[in-house]
C-alpha cells in the first residue's frame, strides 16, 4: 500500500507546472491583452497602440529607426500607462521600466517591416 503511495506522490511531483518563465518572453496582440503569474500577482498586459519606424529588410535607410509601444498594465488594483521602445537614447521612451517590483522588458515588435505579414502586429515582453 505505502508502495503505490509512494510512486502517486512522485508521480504528480513530476507534473509540469503553467506558470509563467520569466526567462521566455509573453507574446502579445496589439489591441489584446494577457494576464501573466508573477510572484503572488497577477499582472495584466494590453498592448493599446504601436508605431514601428523601422527601416524594411532589403531597403537603405539613413537611421535603422525604432519601434514604439503603448500598453497598459494593471497590477495590484492599479493602472499605469507607459510607452517601451527598441531604442536606447535620449529623447525616446525606454526599452524597459519597472512597477511595483517588476521589470517590463520590450524584446521585440513583430513582424519586422518588410516580412510576410502573418497576421496582426504583436509585442514579446519580458516580465520579471
Amino acid at each position: 500500500m505505502y508502495k503505490y503511495l509512494f510512486l502517486g506522490l512522485c508521480f504528480l511531483a513530476c507534473r509540469k507546472t503553467s506558470s509563467y518563465n520569466a526567462e521566455n518572453p509573453v507574446t502579445i496582440k496589439l489591441a489584446e491583452c494577457t494576464t501573466v503569474q508573477r510572484s503572488a500577482d497577477n499582472v495584466k498586459v494590453c498592448v493599446d497602440s504601436l508605431n514601428d519606424s523601422r527601416c524594411p529588410l532589403n531597403a537603405t535607410c539613413i537611421w535603422a529607426g525604432y519601434a514604439a509601444v503603448k500598453l497598459t498594465v494593471s497590477l495590484k488594483n492599479e493602472t499605469h500607462s507607459f510607452m517601451l521602445s527598441t531604442l536606447s537614447r535620449s529623447g525616446f521612451p525606454p526599452p524597459d521600466t519597472t512597477l511595483a517590483n517588476h521589470r517590463f522588458q520590450l524584446v521585440n515588435v513583430l513582424p519586422y517591416p518588410g516580412e510576410t505579414a502573418n497576421g496582426t502586429s504583436r509585442v514579446e515582453l519580458k516580465i520579471d
